[in-house]
This record gives structure tokens, sequence and C-alpha cells, in this order.
């Protein structure tokens, strides 16, 4: 039960923010979750749809293959991480980028809980905000699999027989976890963010506490260290302390991921890092 538990706050933890950034890129908001039914406005009364951010240039790109360790209480690796960018082009009848993640457990940890999951989002190459998500997972054995394709026209995500309204933000987290990355990340700024994974639409507050530096598989380096809290009946809940440090840089790599959940210390540290931009 304790395996089963730690990976399911790996699963989580690979795919941190699952959520998407509010109203504009540097403006936090309250995310109204919506009414079981709701009237059409009158034309006199309705207000326009929010303009989606877009980035003329992404801190990533085609190629880009980052590996990462995943350590439980201070231990030896206990699962390992690949997250890659994949080549522009049409996807599922849309524009996109290919964004995936492998996790896979290893050693002792494989021994006791043989997990591969793997986590594909199709983002737009503007917006960075998915149109669909295909996830595949095998448990000792015991497989699933799944997809959700987000329908912006009508402002819902289907997964499977379940439909969820969505904001015109809202979207995976593996995509937010890299629309993030675009973002200006003002220190002291704080982001109530808002996603959909499969039939689950979540809350987190996203708050850019400091820049500092730490140690990487490359030495000291300046970082972005963020603070990941989810909101629990609207409130935040910061017991499982998960922080993000991204690199202060233009590729704007996430480091290092930190959590402490009830199952114990979890460290996502990056360990290579191949095609990330430099300019």
């Amino acid at each position: 039960m304790i395996i089963r538990k730690f990976l399911l706050v790996v699963a989580v933890l690979s795919l941190v923010p699952a959520t998407a950034p509010a109203q504009g890129t540097t403006r936090s908001r309250r995310v109204e979750q919506p009414a079981a039914a709701v009237r059409a406005p009158r034309a006199e009364t309705a207000t326009p749809a929010p303009v989606v951010p877009t980035f003329e240039r992404l801190p990533f790109g085609p190629g880009e293959t980052l590996t990462y360790d995943i350590a439980w209480n201070g231990s030896t690796t206990a699962a390992k991480m690949v997250m890659a960018v994949g080549d522009r082009g049409a996807y599922f009848g849309a524009e996109g980028i290919p964004i995936r993640v492998d996790v896979e457990t290893v050693g002792l940890t494989r021994f006791l809980a043989a997990v591969d999951a793997v986590y594909t989002s199709y983002c737009s190459p503007k917006t960075v905000l998915g149109h669909r998500t295909e996830y595949e997972s095998t448990f000792n054995g015991k497989s699933q699999r799944g997809s959700t394709i987000f329908d912006r026209k009508k402002n819902v995500a289907v997964s499977g027989q379940s439909t969820t309204p969505i904001d015109p933000e809202t979207s995976d987290g593996l995509s937010l976890f890299y629309r993030l990355r675009a973002l200006p990340l003002k220190a002291g700024e704080t982001l109530t963010l808002d996603g959909v994974e499969g039939r689950n639409r979540r809350q987190i507050r996203a708050i850019v506490e400091a820049r500092e530096s730490i140690t990487s598989t490359n030495g000291k380096v300046n970082a972005i260290r963020i603070a990941f809290i989810p909101l629990v009946g609207g409130q935040p809940d910061d017991s499982n302390r998960i922080r993000v440090w991204y690199s202060d840089d233009i590729a704007r790599v996430p480091l290092l991921i930190t959590a402490e959940p009830d199952v114990g210390s979890i460290r996502v540290t990056l360990r290579s890092a191949r095609g990330t931009r430099t300019k």
C-alpha cells in the first residue's frame, strides 16, 4: 500500500502543475466552479470571451529531452522520468506540439512495484494549451489507458463518457508544466490555476517565492523557486510542501521538484538535459 501511494505521488509530481494559468500571464484571479446549469446571457449583457495569451517564442522546442532521477526518503533512485518535446505538426486534426513524459520504477522499488507510465499532451504551439492527452500505464502487469479531449469551442473536456466544463485556459498538467516556463515568473507573484486531469478538475495556487542559487548537475545555478499549493474546498493546503525550481535563464528548465507527502520525502532531480535553448 505504501509503495502504491508513493507511485501515485510520483505520478502527480511528474505532471505538476495539473492546472492552467488563469486570466493573463501575470495577474491572479479566483476561479469559479461552473454552475450545474447556466442560462445563455442576453446579447446586451454578454461579455466578450477572455483573450488567451500567446507566446511568440517558447523557451523549449522539438528535440528537448530532460531526464530525472526520483529519490524517496533520501534513498537511492526509486524511479526515473524522461520528458521530451516532439516535432511540430498536425495531430488529431489540429496543429500541435507533442510533449511526452515516461515514468518507470527501478531497482528495489521495481521489484516491489513494476510501474511504467506514458503520458502525452498535444498542445498548441502558440498558447501551449492542450487539445488532447493520451495516457497508458502498467502496474504489476495490469494496464490501463485513456485520453482526454479539450473541446475549446464547447468549453468542455471529454474523458470517456465524462464531460467536464472548462475555462478558456484550462488544460492538462503536462502541457501547463511547460507553459509555465514561458510566463514572466516575477518574484512575489501569485497565480490561481485551474486544470483538468481525466475526470477531475483541480485548482492550485502557484506562488513565485524567490530567486536563489541551487546545486545542480552542472554545479551552482540561478533558479526560480515556485510553491504549488492545492486548493481544497477553496482553501490552500500546503501540507505536501510541493516546490519546483526552474533555471533562471532563457530555457527555464525544471531543475528540481521536491515534496513531503505522508509517504515520505520525494526529490525529483534533473540528471541530464539535451536540446535545450541557449539563445
